[in-house]
């Protein structure tokens, strides 16, 4: 969604209704938001964030209170590499 220019996370009820940021404005300098994923108990969110220049793309973690992401992925221009659309697995032991 966006939040002015820049793209962020948000959560909101089934029926549309009590939207809530997850994510701040400032929090990914208006970095491109891409592949949101829940993770299968419901407890995490992982996306990828791009800036657009060549090899500046990063995997995020975040629990989906919206608290406190990390970054779990990052590539440099020094240090190409495509990072796929992340996605989890819904593996049962």
């Amino acid at each position: 969604h966006k939040a002015g220019d820049c793209d962020q996370i948000f959560s909101m009820d089934l029926d549309g209704n009590n939207i809530s940021p997850l994510t701040a404005e400032t929090e990914f300098k208006c970095d491109n938001i891409d592949g949101l994923d829940w993770s299968p108990d419901g407890t995490q969110i992982v996306f990828q964030t791009n800036s657009g220049a060549a090899g500046t793309s990063q995997i995020w973690v975040m629990p989906s209170n919206g608290s406190t992401s990390r970054n779990s992925i990052s590539n440099t221009p020094d240090h190409p590499s495509e990072l796929a659309l992340p996605t989890w697995g819904n593996y049962k032991q």
